[in-house]
């Protein structure tokens, strides 16, 4: 159904001080499988027995991964403590959850760094939570504050394992909020090199070229992303309302505003459908929702209020939008 060539299952079972890994590889295209071991080792040793696990699926799938990919899997830098790794764990966890608490998360992986400070994931986790909350108005207060962490932690992932895409998308979005684009999209497109069949890889680079105006090209890698990872497909399609107002494509920037303010409710989509349904004609409605944003948002009174927040690349299409809904300019 995922379109993958094939499909990596296992488990791990703890006796004492003794643990036994099991690793099979199933052929996606018949589900036989191709490879199956076993690992019986002391706890200490459920490190090595992970990287040995990835030398062996790649030594197996050595004609479909590519060179750079293949030394990316056998030098990627992981944690030796079984304590920064549980922390870890944890915080991913809750960031995946549907409640995350950002503050949680951020915490519990501080405290991974702490147990080893050149653990990269955890501090590429860091800046995956804080990344939204630098832009939204909800944490306003601390957006001096959340920024600054986070282009700590940025630099810090990239300083660890530059050839840790992710840590190189930190660093990419760290430039990103900077407003330095070019840098921005210079190292999305080293993320993507690194590893093409990444989602995130191509989600980001996706979202890094809007800023560039290739609105085709960024719905192509962000429908990727979200057909290699269906499961997280909220964690990708949350630009699609922003491209589609950035082309003036009302129809589907309607379609996915309306999507996302039924899955979670959120003032900024009031604002967007506003803007949307005064630019298809529908002032009725604009006028509607325009009423929702300004009850949700009381600090915004003006067009001058909202342009300090209105994402940069739709920002034509929603300020022409919410004026003619009736938001005053002053």
């Amino acid at each position: 159904e995922l379109g993958a060539e094939y499909l990596v299952t296992g488990s791990v079972r703890k006796g004492g001080n003794k643990v036994r890994v099991t690793a099979s590889l199933t052929s996606g295209a018949d589900n036989e499988q191709v490879w199956s071991q076993k690992w019986d080792r002391p706890l200490d040793d459920i490190f090595e027995v992970q990287d040995e696990v990835s030398q062996a699926i790649v030594a197996l799938l050595a004609p479909a991964v590519t060179g750079r990919e293949q030394k990316r899997l056998l030098t990627q830098k992981k944690t030796s403590s079984l304590s920064a790794w549980d922390l870890y764990l944890q915080a991913l966890s809750m960031f995946n959850s549907d409640d995350e608490n950002y503050e949680d998360v951020v915490e519990k992986c501080k405290g991974a760094i702490e147990l080893d400070n050149d653990f990269c994931d955890a501090y590429v986790l860091v800046c995956r939570s804080l990344f939204g909350k630098v832009f939204s108005s909800e944490y306003a207060d601390k957006r001096a504050e959340n920024e600054a962490l986070y282009h700590q932690m940025a630099n810090k992932a990239f300083d660890i394992d530059p050839n840790n895409p992710e840590a190189v998308i930190a660093l990419s979005r760290s430039y990103n909020i900077k407003r330095d684009y070019d840098k921005r999209v210079e190292l999305a497109e080293r993320a993507l090199e690194l590893n093409p069949n990444h989602p995130a890889c191509n989600h980001d680079y996706g979202l890094a070229i809007t800023n560039l105006g290739r609105f085709e090209d960024a719905l192509d890698h962000v429908f990727k992303a979200m057909k290699m990872d269906p499961a997280r497909q909220r964690q990708y399609d949350f630009i699609l309302p922003l491209i589609y107002m950035a082309m003036d494509d009302s129809e589907n920037a309607l379609k996915y505003t309306k999507e996302h303010n039924n899955f979670r409710p959120h003032s900024r989509y009031e604002g967007y459908l506003a803007a949307i349904y005064a630019h298809s004609g529908d002032l009725d409605m604009a006028k509607t929702h325009l009423a929702t944003f300004l009850e949700q948002r009381p600090e915004v009174k003006t067009l001058a209020d909202y342009e300090k927040v209105v994402p940069t690349i739709c920002k034509d299409f929603v300020m022409g939008g919410l004026a003619k809904a009736g938001l005053p300019e002053a």
